[in-house]
């Protein structure tokens, strides 16, 4: 069986990851060889609306995919971190949680109508982070997306049901790939 990897470094847009997760996942294709996906993230963050596609098609996936956070997870990185069938973070790595940003102008109209866009988009987050890790609307609203950044180490990312395992060397790690199965969340 083979493991095929993707190392989200830098921004999430939609010309990364979402393609790859297309490609592998069955959606293009079915490559009989592949029975492991692995994303392999650090990364400041990006595009949320990237980032959900990149989920749906996980959500979606036959293949198992594993998440490891081998650096930084922040923003709309965390929400593809939570994500995973497996969710892994090495001892000494980091997420960190906020609200997207936004600019708007034009009309009273166009305004209204881009308030109704971020409302959507407020609830995907909360959805994808109360999914990810097991805690309460409310909860997630105050530890995970209240005024300004939050930042956590990974026991703590772990206390908080973000991921599911801190790992500390190489060996753990390739033991862990080795027993993912569909069905983790």
């Amino acid at each position: 069986m083979k493991i095929a990897h993707y190392f989200l470094q830098g921004e999430v847009d939609h010309s990364g990851l979402p393609q790859w997760l297309a490609e592998h996942t069955g959606l293009y294709g079915d490559d009989p060889d592949v029975g492991k996906l692995v994303i392999w993230i650090n990364s400041g963050g990006g595009d949320v609306l990237a980032a959900i596609e990149a989920i749906n098609l996980m959500k979606s996936s036959d293949i198992p995919v594993v998440t490891v956070i081998n650096g930084a997870a922040e923003s709309a990185a965390l929400l593809i971190a939570a994500s995973g069938h497996l969710r892994l973070a090495y001892y000494n790595s980091w997420g960190m949680a906020h609200h997207f940003s936004t600019s708007a102008e034009g009309s009273y109209h166009d305004i209204a109508d881009m308030v109704k866009h971020n409302e959507l988009l407020h609830d995907a987050m909360v959805g994808i982070l109360e999914s990810g890790s097991g805690l309460m609307e409310d909860e997630v609203e105050d530890m995970l997306l209240s005024r300004g950044s939050r930042w956590y180490g990974a026991k703590q990312l772990q206390e908080l049901g973000l991921i599911d395992e801190v790992i500390e060397d190489h060996k753990q790690l390739k033991k862990m790939l080795g027993t993912v199965k569909i069905g983790f969340n």
